[in-house]
């Protein structure tokens, strides 16, 4: 058989096998109850975020006379305040909701930026090998070596982000560890059959990198983006508390907490509903993360 007919069967067997990767990955999904659970979790979370605008009750940043007791103290929950108000009078539900769309919009976007800057770094390593392989992979081990906590501290006491330079500063802190990922799973790939085909036949190393290995790194790439959301929420929120992170008035659960800490006692709401919002944005997307993970598993196939 000519090389040519070798890499167009290669090619064929490798479309033919990712598409039943996909469908049994989805097959799957379906019937883990927990991953849906996650699943409808971050819809509801989305749905919420996007709509705010429309649906919340009242303005996030504004504060009502009736807001606040005679003592000038926040309320309790009532018809008009579904979830109370705070010290300012601004009524916590609707805040909620606009913090939503914060800490969604910074963990996605932010995570999906560092997925793509550890592709790019961890395939262009492994694939093209000598002294490009050894300064981005030297680079990494730096990178490492900082505490992400600490690193995003320093990076947001010096540059005071807005929602924009917070975004660049969680993409900056979290590419590494995938990056290491990504690298060892090149690795391997680049000296399978099917690569090796394509380098008969004189394909382009940067060719044989984007159509015949990077398709093989979605499943990596989507799993980590999924359980990375829920990592990056939180590192929002603890910038926000210790006011390193989206600045007042904008609406952030983080914010939230650390405003209303002094009224732990005489008005628990204030914490406990943006810490229950934090809770349930992790534990949904780590419920699908998971059941990505356990779907995309080539071992988990019958």
């Amino acid at each position: 058989m000519r090389d040519p007919e070798v890499a167009t069967l290669a090619c064929g067997l490798e479309a033919g096998v990712q598409n039943s990767l996909w469908t049994d990955a989805w097959r799957r999904l379906k019937q883990d109850r927990a991953a849906m659970v996650g699943a409808g979790i971050c819809l509801v979370l989305g749905v919420l975020a996007v709509l705010a605008p429309w649906i919340a009750p009242h303005d996030p940043n504004l504060g009502y006379a009736e807001g606040l007791s005679n003592l000038g103290a926040p309320v309790p929950p009532n018809r008009t305040f579904w979830l109370g108000t705070d010290s300012l009078g601004r009524d916590v539900f609707s805040r909620l909701m606009w913090g939503a769309r914060v800490s969604l919009l910074v963990g996605v976007v932010g995570n999906g930026l560092s997925v793509v800057i550890a592709i790019i770094l961890g395939a262009t390593a492994a694939f093209l090998g000598g002294w490009v392989e050894m300064v981005i992979m030297r680079f990494t081990d730096v990178m490492m070596a900082f505490p992400t906590l600490l690193l995003a501290i320093a990076l947001a006491a010096i540059l005071r982000p807005g929602i924009d330079i917070l975004i660049v500063i969680i993409a900056v802190v979290y590419w590494v560890y995938l990056a290491r990922i990504i690298h060892g799973r090149v690795l391997c790939l680049k000296e399978m059959d099917f690569v090796l085909a394509a380098r008969s036949i004189g394909g382009h190393a940067w060719h044989i990198l984007l159509r015949h290995i990077l398709p093989h790194l979605v499943s990596e790439a989507v799993v980590y983006a999924t359980l990375g959301v829920a990592s990056t929420v939180l590192l929002e929120a603890e910038l926000s508390y210790l006011g390193l992170g989206i600045r007042l008035p904008t609406a952030s659960w983080g914010g939230m907490i650390s405003e209303g800490q002094s009224y732990y006692r005489s008005a628990p709401w204030l914490i406990l509903a943006p810490g229950f919002m934090l809770v349930l944005t992790v534990l949904g997307f780590n419920l699908m993360g998971d059941g990505l993970r356990d779907a995309l598993d080539p071992q988990q196939r019958r």
